[in-house]
């Protein structure tokens, strides 16, 4: 308290300094750190005056919601002091198992930050905001509602819980529940990346909320009502997702679609008549990745109305039964057991295989990749010519030598952590494959 503002103010930017080298050795996690010195701010009144008066700590606002210290006056300085520039806004919890608020205690601190930061919404480049539960979420919807955000290229609303299944976005609707005309979605025109619960995506959908014509980003985060609390699901039934999804494939011109912990059931019309409901095609999509979607049905159909390959899929922890058509250029699959990555790669067309921790992968499933014990005609993974195996020890070398002189086709064999290879082995792959590595798990 009784150094003077010129000592604190030094203090402070050695701080920020510091702050600055290590986020930037740390590219993966950069973005979910919180942006130093402004977390001083927190600590006292006395810091904060001395930090209001150098607005270049002021940029971008970083709040902790469940920070037992949040204090108001620091948002409502950054507001006052941000000047005309545009910024971005990030909310965020302490850790994503933090349930340090209650409901009403996290509504309280989101709608206090959202009523300032809605007076300047035409200055937002980002908002970001990951809370415990989706109730706050919608909350924040009621601010968006036929909002402009004439600057905003990312938008990410998260949450951990689904505790309110009520629509994102305000729409009328009859008696009989069916949803009318909407003329309170929100405007993004510059919009380029999303982030959000599949309930609320949907509902921006049914509010027929326009998007910018080139490369977009979705991500489609947990969505649990139907399994988690008994309420109906947030579609009559999973062609109406489909359908979303090939409406925003008609806006854009490519996206990647990234969709996880996210619980779509489909019906059994559905699953018997695969084709009978779904009336788009889903256009442009160069990459997918899915984690831990385990309804069959949909993982099926979300392919089956793909017009054309991705660049690249990812499956990861999901359900997939036998009738599953995969697309993809490049597949890569973490965390399967056998069964399922047999029903996987049996109808896949594509050239580049990654597999990690897969416990499936073994013996059994290369002899599959060999044609030696299918009974049928057509080969699996007919056009592979790269595999990649990380973390998995489950498969001898011998049954993959047996496969590459089965097949004649692979160019490139990656193994990271894998069994023991002993010289002669080693010698076959160099001579005849390609592209060869193998590193053995330390033991």
């Amino acid at each position: 308290m009784k150094l003077p503002p010129e000592m604190l103010l030094r203090i402070f930017f050695w701080v920020d300094r510091q702050h600055e080298l290590v986020v930037d050795s740390d590219t993966e996690g950069s973005e979910s750190k919180t942006a130093l010195p402004q977390p001083l701010a927190f600590v006292c009144r006395r810091w904060l005056e001395v930090l209001s008066d150098n607005r270049s700590y002021w940029k971008n606002l970083h709040v902790v919601i469940d920070w037992p210290t949040l204090a108001p006056p620091v948002i409502e300085t950054f507001f006052s002091d941000s000047s005309k520039n545009k910024f971005q806004l990030h909310v965020t919890l302490s850790n994503p198992t933090s349930r340090a608020l209650t409901p009403p205690q996290e509504h309280e601190r989101l709608t206090f930050i959202m009523q300032h930061a809605s007076q300047h919404f035409d200055r937002v480049t980002l908002l970001s905001i990951n809370v415990v539960y989706r109730s706050s979420i919608v909350k924040i919807g009621r601010f968006l509602n036929r909002a402009v955000l004439p600057n905003l290229t990312r938008l990410d609303l998260v949450s951990q819980e689904t505790n309110d299944t009520s629509a994102f976005v305000e729409y009328d609707s009859d008696s009989t529940g069916w949803y009318g005309e909407c003329d309170a979605h929100p405007e993004f025109p510059k919009l380029r990346e999303l982030q959000i619960d599949a309930s609320s995506f949907f509902d921006l959908y049914l509010c027929d909320t326009e998007w910018p014509c080139n490369q977009f980003k979705l991500r489609l985060t947990k969505y649990g009502a139907a399994a988690d609390t008994g309420s109906k699901n947030m579609t009559e039934n999973t062609s109406d997702f489909v359908n979303a999804l090939g409406k925003l494939s008609e806006a854009v011109d490519t996206f990647d679609l990234e969709i996880e912990d996210v619980y779509i059931a489909t019906s059994p019309d559905e699953r018997m008549y695969p084709d009978s409901d779904c009336d788009t095609e889903i256009e442009g999509v160069t990459s997918v990745k899915l984690v831990n979607v385990q309804d069959p049905g949909f993982i099926s159909m979300l392919f089956n109305y793909m017009s054309e390959a991705p660049e690249s899929t990812v499956l990861e922890r999901c359900e997939v039964d036998e009738h599953t058509v995969v697309k993809g250029e490049e597949l890569r699959l973490v965390g399967f057991p056998g069964p399922s990555m047999l029903h996987i790669v049996r109808r896949w067309e594509g050239l580049r295989l990654f597999v990690k921790d897969c416990p499936g992968f073994d013996d059994e499933f290369i002899a599959a990749l060999s044609g030696t014990d299918t009974g049928e005609d057509d080969v699996i993974c007919p056009n592979m010519e790269s595999l990649e195996i990380e973390g998995c020890s489950g498969f001898s070398a011998g049954m993959l030598r047996h496969m590459c002189e089965t097949r004649d086709d692979i160019e490139q064999l990656t193994v990271y952590d894998g069994p023991e290879l002993n010289e002669d082995q080693r010698v076959w792959f160099e001579e005849n494959v390609d592209e060869f590595y193998w590193s053995e798990v330390e033991e």
